[in-house]
């Protein structure tokens, strides 16, 4: 009895092909983004991962298992790649490494309808086995990049904090913590050292500024409009192109 040329299924089509091209999309988007990167000379990972995620893509949509062990690299290079870079950070590598691992996962679905078009079983099952050691390795490293979190969130920091006052009632004390003052947005303080009495005689000590100007040709579209915070002995300024700025509060240095 004859078989169909389709022996995947409409489901697994539908799903290889929105893997591949989640794939190749992102790959897309990190080539562009990592040569533009390269030329401000900074890192050449973001554009031979997205080189190699493409053709990834590429080689799935092709049914070929080559794709599958392409990403297998992949994956197994951006981990490399995150513990040289920030090492065992863990809040740093939450960014850098789920998003892989949950494509990789993804990916590892396809398998069986891509090795049944190029591998026999035998082969098939060890590609199978061997992929999900890799799977396993980079869960593993997972689980133990998540620790430091556990400790960051356990150990207080080396360096005491300053001191930050807050009132009662929801006031303001010699801190100045949030746009309003406090989370509540009173926007008032208990200090009284400034009075209605001797408002009228207090004189400039310092002026701060951050430089940070829009370009002529952006003038008069926006500006920069914040309340300065004020934690401890200084103050935190933002600029209108988003650049914080710590300052002195008693210099303005």
């Amino acid at each position: 009895m004859p078989q169909s040329r389709d022996q995947d299924g409409t489901f697994a089509r539908i799903y290889r092909t929105l893997i591949a091209l989640v794939v190749g999309a992102i790959g897309v988007v990190l080539a562009v983004g990592g040569l533009w990167l390269i030329l401000l000379g900074g890192s050449w990972y973001y554009a031979v991962t997205g080189v190699a995620m493409v053709v990834s893509a590429i080689l799935l949509m092709q049914r070929r298992m080559a794709g599958v062990w392409l990403f297998a690299l992949i994956f197994a290079a951006t981990v490399v790649w995150a513990l040289w870079e920030r090492g065992m950070n863990g809040w740093a590598q939450v960014p850098r490494l789920l998003g892989p691992a949950i494509l990789f996962v993804l990916i590892l679905f396809l398998i069986p309808q891509l090795g049944s078009h190029r591998f026999g079983r035998g082969r098939c099952d060890l590609a199978v086995q061997v992929v999900v050691s890799g799977l396993a390795f980079g869960t593993a490293v997972l689980l133990a990049l998540a620790q430091p979190l556990i400790v960051t969130a356990q150990t207080p920091p080396a360096e005491a904090a300053p001191a930050i006052t807050v009132a009662a009632d929801g006031a303001s004390g010699a801190d100045w913590l949030a746009y309003g003052g406090t989370t509540h947005g009173t926007r008032y303080s208990t200090l009284d050292q400034i009075t209605p009495a001797n408002v009228a005689s207090l004189e400039q000590v310092w002026t701060y500024r951050t430089g940070d100007m829009p370009a002529p040709a952006a003038e008069g579209k926006y500006s920069s409009e914040n309340t300065p915070l004020k934690v401890g002995d200084r103050l935190y300024v933002c600029s209108a192109m988003g650049i914080v700025t710590g300052v002195d509060a008693a210099t303005g240095q």
